[in-house]
């Protein structure tokens, strides 16, 4: 019976974020930049509900998010 040679020695096969240290980077750099937008969506959106249902009076006002206010 034939016996299969592995030809690839063991250095040749490595991570793909070893092959691609850049391409890594900028997965792991996009993917926290992501998480900080959606982190900070969460918490405004969690606070104007708390403002919201809080006691009467509250004197809650909306206030528009792109610069705008009092």
């Amino acid at each position: 019976m034939d016996q299969v040679r592995n030809t690839m020695s063991r250095g040749a096969v490595r991570p793909f974020t070893a092959r691609h240290p850049r391409l890594a980077l900028f997965a792991l750099t996009a993917a926290g930049v992501g998480l900080g937008i959606r982190y900070r969506a969460t918490t405004l959106e969690r606070n104007e509900m708390a403002q919201r249902s809080s006691g009467s009076p509250n004197y809650y006002v909306s206030v528009d998010r792109s610069g705008g206010g009092i």
